[in-house]
């Protein structure tokens, strides 16, 4: 896939983990090594709110949360893990998924494009440059964001806010949201909480808008 113009990203990230080479063929995940977290979007100017769950045109809601940033900001790996599915679509645009060492899977969508050395079987680290920022797909005629999904065990989505804060600062994730994220299969480990749930079919608005999204002030 070839790689597309973007900002030279600084050397190294914040105190959370260095920007590593992405290299088709590295080492095999540890499974006795805690997976670490970064959050996705490189920089402090991103912006974001809790919209998992509103009415979107395509999909009936909105599986995600959009994460607004200047076009071509680098996209980082969220955990150690391996890309598949680079490519265009419809809706999202460029898009990517990534799945980390425990199963849970991630999906990144509207990217500008792709950092060199991206494609499908590839496996990155956290924190790597895997792609940018933009507005391609169906947003185009939205401010530049990600969507960002967060699919334990690579099962249905969950919101993503309560990870994509904790991951923002630094912090723990709540032990509830920990659970869900390590859980192994599509079951949530014991007494995990998985918060957005799939709504009935009566439950989606009738009145969907425009379904498009909008930056956060």
């Amino acid at each position: 896939m070839a790689a597309a113009a973007g900002p030279s990203p600084s050397a190294s990230l914040p105190p959370v983990v260095a920007v590593p080479q992405i290299a088709a063929q590295s080492p095999q995940p540890n499974p006795a090594v805690t997976p670490r977290y970064v959050f996705p979007v490189f920089g402090a100017n991103a912006k974001f709110s809790d919209d998992y769950g509103a009415p979107r045109a395509g999909t009936g809601w909105h599986h995600g949360n959009d994460i607004f940033a200047p076009i071509g900001t680098p996209l980082l790996a969220v955990a150690d893990g391996v890309l598949s599915k680079v490519g265009v679509n419809t809706l999202g645009g460029n898009r990517l998924w990534l799945r980390d060492d425990l199963g849970n899977t991630y999906y990144y969508a509207h990217l500008s494009g792709y950092a060199a050395g991206v494609a499908d079987g590839v496996r990155v680290r956290a924190g790597a440059i895997i792609g940018f920022v933009g507005n391609t797909g169906q947003a185009i005629t939205t401010p530049p964001h990600l969507h960002f999904e967060v699919h334990p065990g690579d099962g249905e989505s969950v919101d993503p806010y309560p990870y994509l804060l904790a991951w923002q600062r630094g912090t723990d994730v709540a032990l509830a949201f920990t659970a869900a994220t390590v859980a192994r299969g599509q079951a949530p480990a014991v007494g995990a909480v998985l918060v957005g749930d799939e709504p009935p079919a009566q439950e989606i608005p009738a009145d969907i808008g425009d379904g498009l999204a909008e930056a956060v002030s």
